[in-house]
């Protein structure tokens, strides 16, 4: 997110764990659809 009072900062999300299933399975997704391209 930017802020123009305090610039650039990361938002924690609720599935941004180490070892989370969702974050796996969509970033294996997101890697298939860029070589599909």
């Amino acid at each position: 997110m930017k802020c123009p009072t305090y610039g650039v900062s990361n938002a924690n999300v609720p599935w941004d764990e180490k070892h989370s299933r969702f974050k796996i399975l969509f970033e294996r997704f997101a890697i298939d659809l860029v070589l599909a391209t």
